[in-house]
């Protein structure tokens, strides 16, 4: 490990070797970064090391493969279709992590991308600044964007020509539309988002006209506040894994086994959810990077796992003054606890 500074990060950048990590202290740095070799750009902070595009063009560009970008606040991009946070462009098995956006155009956009990851950031702004999209997956294959936060934008997160790509785990609040999917978008994986306060679930189109749509699954997710339903010109789109579908606030179903999936159909234009929840999703970390998936009508909290006697504790509360009764499904992984279970309410 050698300290050596510089008067900026793009100087950094051009005097580092391949592998190499840069660190960036606290700071704001008035510049428009280039990225072409293998490193890891690592900020001090990611509120208080900050890159200001100057509202006149993209802020960090990456063209090389195995790139990582964590802990640092990008803003200011300025407004227009080239105006980017971080832009990977023909470049694999990059890493955008635990950054914040602020008042950018177009946030996080990966294009012709393979294995690359957009995880843990916070995406906001003003909500009248510079709003378009929130994180764009374009002409990518097996890329992934989880627990990210994404507000105040036209779209939250943004699949166009995408195969294989992931969507796990993310926050989609106050946006035009939660998800989007356009033009040829196919073996895509949506699961486990909360899509809330949005004007629209979000938007499946066709662009151009004859545009395949294949095997996409959207499963395991929950929307609930959402002005109107999902915009849907294109079929190819299943809505539940076989067994359970997603979380509508909207739709109103039967129950009368009482297994917490409706008796009836949500249905939004030509498309329908055959097995809509009947209370919201949630997925809890336990031990060996696995967690335990709750369905629930009740407000489920202190989940926590015990590894030493592979016990599993949660509280669950009634969520209305008036319910008369409540239901819990559960999935475990057999490698966290395999049979046979013990369960014990109120003790």
């Amino acid at each position: 490990f050698r300290r050596v500074l510089f008067r900026s990060i793009q100087e950094a950048i051009n005097k580092a070797s391949a592998g190499d990590t840069i660190h960036v202290p606290a700071g704001i740095y008035y510049e428009h970064v280039f990225v072409n070799k293998t490193v890891s750009l690592v900020g001090e902070n990611r509120n208080t090391t900050i890159i200001d595009g100057s509202n006149s063009g993209t802020i960090i560009q990456v063209t090389s493969d195995g790139v990582s970008i964590t802990g640092f606040k990008l803003q200011n991009s300025g407004y227009g279709w080239t105006m980017q946070g971080v832009y990977v462009y023909r470049a694999d098995n990059c890493t955008i992590k635990d950054n914040t956006l602020y008042n950018v155009c177009h946030n996080v956009r990966l294009n012709y991308s393979r294995d690359s990851q957009i995880l843990d950031n916070t995406i906001d702004g003003p909500s009248n600044g510079v709003t378009m999209y929130g994180i764009r997956l374009e002409n990518s294959i097996n890329c992934t964007a989880a627990g990210n936060r994404v507000s105040v934008r036209v779209g939250a997160i943004h699949l166009e020509n995408a195969t294989g790509c992931i969507v796990r785990g993310n926050y989609l609040v106050k946006n035009d539309q939660g998800i989007r999917l356009y033009s040829p978008c196919t073996y895509n994986l949506i699961t486990e988002n909360n899509v809330c306060d949005n004007n629209y679930d979000g938007m499946i189109a066709t662009m151009p006209p004859d545009a395949t749509f294949l095997d996409n699954r959207i499963f395991h997710n929950n929307f609930i506040n959402n002005t109107n339903p999902f915009i849907v010109q294109a079929t190819g789109t299943f809505w539940d894994n076989g067994v359970e579908g997603n979380y509508w606030a909207r739709c109103q179903s039967s129950d009368l086994n009482k297994d917490g999936i409706g008796d009836v159909s949500c249905i939004f234009g030509t498309e329908r959810d055959s097995r809509p929840l009947m209370g919201p999703f949630s997925s809890f970390a336990a031990s060996q990077g696995l967690g335990v998936d709750v369905i629930s009508d009740s407000t489920v909290e202190d989940f926590a796992f015990f590894e030493s006697n592979n016990t599993i504790r949660m509280h669950v509360s009634n969520a209305t003054a008036n319910q008369t009764f409540g239901f819990c499904r559960i999935a475990i992984p057999h490698a966290l606890m395999n049979e046979t279970y013990h369960v014990s309410i109120d003790g």
